[in-house]
């Protein structure tokens, strides 16, 4: 590896690292003013990129809106039902 590859990797990690400062300010702040919705910081693998893709597919195929084919949109969405099916579970034993 080279050093400037390095140097370039280190970069990257530190703009993360502000940017993960930035949302939790921006939450303490979004707290103290009474505002419900909070930022997460979620950095996803190339797995989780292809399905958030493959979902965004689907969607364009079934004619969904695209204001419904957003990262936070499916996110939101896989969410409810991944607690939906927890809450399910949790009922049937």
């Amino acid at each position: 590896m080279t050093s400037s590859w390095i140097k370039q990797k280190e970069a990257y990690y530190e703009l993360l690292s502000s940017i993960n400062q930035n949302i939790t300010s921006a939450n303490q702040a979004a707290s103290h003013l009474g505002i419900e919705t909070r930022v997460m910081p979620y950095p996803l693998f190339k797995e989780q990129v292809d399905q958030i893709e493959e979902i965004r597919s689907y969607f364009k195929e079934v004619n969904m809106s695209t204001e419904q084919m957003t990262n936070e949109a499916i996110l939101t969405l896989s969410l409810k039902h991944f607690h939906q099916f927890i809450v399910g579970l949790k009922t049937d034993t």
